[in-house]
């Protein structure tokens, strides 16, 4: 079935004798034909994040419009503080909820304070993903801290988790990550939205409203 990503920002106010309800929708606007999409401002100037003890998974979440019926990352870049070889990997998004274990993984090299070389991934999702380094002591992920708040970025140094509420408990910095991607969406739709009522008391049913 096709994913179905939620509503954001949803408000609710009572009024004089009524109920107000107002809410973003999911974009179903802008779809990806061979397009670079980049969250950050490029602005890395040797920040970035490692790990110091072990190894850890940070990424960039690649938002697909809704209803898509499929994303293809055909390659990728990503911006570092070492170099060496490690593992980039490709996480689907369901529901809102990166899944724990990467759909796709492959061993890249980096290089020192720039963007690697484009990485060829033809990597296929049915929706939004996450496109995340394997981050060591010594290859860390650049982090621009111009880009804020930083809501692209996400960690799994343990399980995911948005990179801006790492950061606020830990002290570091807020931004977005230096993972580029070459993406092709196909299908998505604008959403629409039905509004129902509890017609009874005993929550028995419910009924679509007039015109809602």
């Amino acid at each position: 079935p096709p994913v179905i990503p939620m509503p954001s920002n949803v408000t609710v106010a009572a009024q004089d004798g009524s109920v107000e309800v107002s809410w973003e929708s999911p974009s179903g606007s802008q779809e990806y034909s061979n397009d670079l999409v980049s969250y950050s401002n490029e602005n890395f100037v040797g920040n970035s994040i490692v790990v110091t003890t072990g190894q850890g998974y940070l990424g960039t979440l690649f938002e697909m419009p809704y209803g898509v019926e499929s994303a293809i990352a055909h390659s990728a870049r990503v911006h570092t503080s070492g170099a060496g070889s490690t593992s980039l990997a490709g996480f689907a998004v369901i529901g809102g909820i990166p899944s724990p274990t990467p759909l796709y993984t492959q061993t890249i090299n980096t290089i020192e304070n720039s963007y690697s070389e484009e990485i060829t991934l033809d990597w296929e999702f049915q929706s939004s993903f996450i496109i995340a380094l394997l981050v060591t002591a010594d290859i860390g992920l650049s982090i621009d801290e111009t880009a804020t708040p930083g809501l692209n970025s996400w960690s799994n140094l343990g399980g995911w988790e948005p990179w801006s509420d790492v950061a606020a408990e830990a002290g570091l910095a807020d931004g977005e990550f230096g993972i580029q991607a070459i993406v092709t969406s196909q299908g998505g739709s604008t959403p629409v939205f039905n509004v129902y009522r509890d017609p009874g008391l005993d929550d028995s049913y419910f009924q679509l409203m007039f015109n809602g």
